[in-house]
């Protein structure tokens, strides 16, 4: 079985990212997710924050770890 290998797109607020996931999404061998990180719950993330621009680290992380793995499971 081929190995899926994810395409992680990132950039400043505005910067056409997600002009840019989308049409990378065209392809139908392609998954996506948009904005997993945004406050708002949206299809196919499951992590809710409760802050923009959350920080992760050791101390909070756990907290989300699982809903993140879940997202990128897909």
């Amino acid at each position: 079985m081929k190995q899926k290998k994810p395409i992680l797109v990132t950039g400043a607020h505005g910067s056409g990212t997600t002009w840019v996931g989308s049409m990378i999404a065209q392809s139908p061998s392609v998954g996506y997710i948009n904005e997993p990180f945004h406050l708002n719950h949206r299809p196919g993330s499951r992590a809710k924050f409760d802050y923009w621009f959350t920080y992760i680290t050791d101390e909070n992380g756990a907290n989300i770890e699982t809903s993140i793995q879940d997202t990128l499971n897909f």
